[in-house]
């Protein structure tokens, strides 16, 4: 994380952390095709809110 920021606080940090997924209840994968779905909503939405301005 030096990288990417100066300086790092964490409020709080769980003793046994893994995996973000570990604290949702369904964390699925997301497959390729929702993906491609959303993303062309996505475009879509992006293009009409264009088209007003």
């Amino acid at each position: 994380m030096r990288e990417a920021a100066d300086k790092v606080v964490a409020l709080l940090v769980p003793e046994e952390f893994y995996a973000v997924g570990q604290w949702y209840e369904n964390f699925a994968q997301t497959t390729d095709d929702e993906v491609r779905e959303l993303l062309a909503r996505s475009a879509a939405q992006v293009e009409r809110i264009a088209r007003v301005r």
